[in-house]
């Protein structure tokens, strides 16, 4: 029971924005080079998710120390729902770093440490995106932070797993994997714009405002899109254009934003991007 506790702690239901760069980084390696080393990507892939749980534990326990969740009013229920201490949350944080760190050092040995400087980049936005000195997100760098984590890094990551070299095509398309994240991300800033204003953590939303928030989220998820389609033409793969068979999916998630109904849109967001990414992922393969 304890551990499944612990489990929910991590936040599950959004480790779908982790898969999302996984596939997409994989597919792209597999498709272009013809390239896939399974284990690897197995690495790989618990790797990343092992980072995001630590990353959303460090969001939990930081907020709560900080004062920025609150029993009453916070809606992480990380550390008020499940029987979880903030200092279990703190071990637990500690423990899938290290564990993912395992991983990581071993794929380091396998291919190349030239790895080793975008690991170190992605650790600390991991942990400093809530963690202080820095606190990423309390000054309005939240966004940014979460683009680059799980987009154009995630995606170069995996993919310089499969081939041992970079490429610019590994950044290209993790940009819309990345927006879809910053969607999951303005969705939950924009409902805790008062919350967040009275804790002094500054948010995009806070100067936007709710209405051009709603036009902001529409914005990223239709450029998600925009994006696939000139991929599209530019590698002449009429199978890039699947994801937009995924768009009507989204204007019920446009629908509940507009009329601020907050239950589960994050979740749902990050559901629709694991969808998107799905079929951005076939449409790679298909090509």
């Amino acid at each position: 029971m304890k551990a499944l506790q612990l489990f929910q702690s991590t936040r599950p239901a959004f480790f779908s924005i982790s898969y999302m760069s996984v596939l997409v980084a994989h597919a792209l390696a597999y498709k272009l080079h013809s390239t896939f080393h399974f284990w690897e990507f197995v690495e790989s892939s618990l790797a990343l998710v092992l980072a995001h749980a630590a990353g959303n534990l460090s969001n939990s326990y930081f907020d709560y120390v900080y004062g920025l969740d609150k029993k009453a009013t916070s809606v992480d229920r990380s550390l008020f729902d499940y029987g979880i201490t903030h200092k279990e949350a703190f071990a637990l944080m500690l423990g899938c770093y290290a564990v993912g760190g395992i991983f990581v050092v071993d794929l380091l040995v396998k291919t190349s440490w030239k790895l080793l400087p975008l690991v170190f980049l992605g650790a600390f936005l991991s942990f400093f995106y809530t963690a202080g000195p820095i606190k990423l997100k309390y000054y309005a760098l939240g966004d940014v932070t979460i683009f680059l984590c799980f987009g154009p890094l995630t995606v170069l990551w995996g993919y310089y797993v499969q081939l041992r070299q970079w490429s610019w095509e590994g950044a290209i398309f993790g940009v819309p994997v990345g927006l879809l994240a910053v969607a999951v991300l303005l969705a939950n800033n924009t409902r805790d714009i008062e919350l967040d204003k009275k804790a002094g953590a500054i948010t995009i939303p806070q100067f936007l405002g709710r209405a051009n928030s709603y036009s902001a989220y529409q914005g990223l998820i239709i450029a998600c899109h925009v994006e696939t389609f000139i991929l599209a033409i530019f590698y002449s793969n009429i199978f890039l254009l699947l994801p937009l068979l995924t768009f009507p999916m989204a204007l019920p998630l446009f629908k509940a934003f507009k009329n601020y109904e907050w239950k589960n849109i994050c979740e749902n967001t990050a559901q629709y991007g694991l969808l998107f990414s799905a079929a951005m992922c076939i449409g790679i393969m298909l090509g």
